[in-house]
């Protein structure tokens, strides 16, 4: 009788349940199997310079990505959806519909990160000893990693080429290439879309600031292709980290790879995860950060991060990032070098 009882109940709650479109209910099912809100940090909830604080006090910061989990499988597979199919997949047992909200778990309370007070938690580590003056900053080798499928149109080229140029300024351009009283500095910079290819390799750090934001702002858009990030991950770990002059096993020196991205993987992406997670534990650890321009699927840039790192930030357009990146600056300048 019993069971009569709550079959019957079901069936009235399912039957009064309003239908959900497949976005609604993508976003329930993801919510439910990482059983947590997502940590996107976003230009709609945070101002710039708060955004630009959390990456500035995690760049060069031990293991910052170690809170960070590997996505599961399920998780990736909800996310990104590769093969298209109608969404949620099929089921070898029928699921009810429409779906019900609370299945299979209750839904987490909305709620912020914990970003903590302005300027944000992280700079009572890195940052602040870097306005003190207390500390040298370390050697550092930098990877930005960007998105140039056919969704990322010209005009945001520039605007994203104009933004790296900020962001190299903003890291102690005098210790580019060679020891500047202090450390250490190195950039490279991977384009990507459904061809990945290194567009500046760490040796040429040893030009100097100038020789590489004028390389940066040449660069012209190969506009057109698919967004294989998970390609440009294994790039980045096998032919930027993994030989040359990087410096991935030296304790005296961080890495940190910065991908700037619309968040939508769509070749390849089965591998995401995987790569992801094989980047973040290379040498004594990489520091993988994400920058989702626009309409971007933040489970996927939680895959990218690790989840639970607050490593991804989500930006409106390239407009906002070139904003960021002029707010990095800002931060950057408020200690007696000049610079992170």
């Amino acid at each position: 009788m019993k069971s009569w009882c709550i079959l019957a109940v079901c069936v009235a709650f399912t039957s009064a349940t309003p239908l959900l479109n497949d976005d609604d209910l993508r976003d329930h099912v993801v919510e439910n199997l990482s059983r947590q809100r997502r940590s996107l940090l976003k230009s709609s909830s945070y101002s710039l310079s708060r955004l630009a604080s959390e990456y500035l006090g995690n760049i060069g910061k031990a293991n910052a990505g170690s809170a960070g989990r590997v996505a599961g499988s399920s998780f990736a597979d909800a996310c990104l959806n590769e093969d298209h199919y109608p969404w949620p997949r099929p089921r070898p047992y029928p699921l009810p519909r429409p779906f019900p909200t609370g299945f299979p778990y209750p839904l987490p309370k909305p709620r912020f990160p914990p970003i903590g007070p302005h300027p944000g938690p992280y700079l009572s580590s890195a940052v602040s000893r870097i306005r003190r003056g207390v500390e040298k900053p370390p050697n550092r080798d930098f990877v930005f990693v960007l998105d140039t499928s056919g969704s990322i149109p010209n005009a945001a080229f520039e605007k994203a080429k104009e933004g790296i140029a900020i962001l190299v300024d903003s890291f102690c351009p005098h210790q580019l290439g060679h020891d500047g009283n202090g450390g250490t500095k190195q950039i490279s910079l991977v384009l990507f879309s459904d061809i990945v290819e290194t567009a500046i390799d760490f040796s040429e750090s040893e030009q100097g600031a100038g020789y590489l934001k004028d390389k940066i702002l040449g660069l012209t858009h190969r506009r057109g292709g698919s967004t294989a990030t998970a390609a440009a991950l294994r790039h980045v770990r096998l032919n930027v980290l993994g030989k040359g002059k990087s410096r991935l096993n030296d304790n005296d020196t961080s890495t940190d790879v910065t991908v700037i991205t619309d968040g939508r993987c769509n070749r390849g992406c089965s591998t995401l995860a995987r790569e992801a997670d094989d980047l973040r534990k290379m040498g004594h650890g990489v520091n993988v950060f994400a920058l989702g321009i626009g309409n971007v699927r933040e489970c996927e840039l939680e895959i990218i991060t690790g989840r639970g790192s607050k490593l991804a930030f989500g930006l409106n357009d390239f407009q906002e990032f070139d904003g960021f990146a002029n707010a990095v600056k800002e931060i950057a300048s408020k200690n007696e070098k000049k610079c992170a």
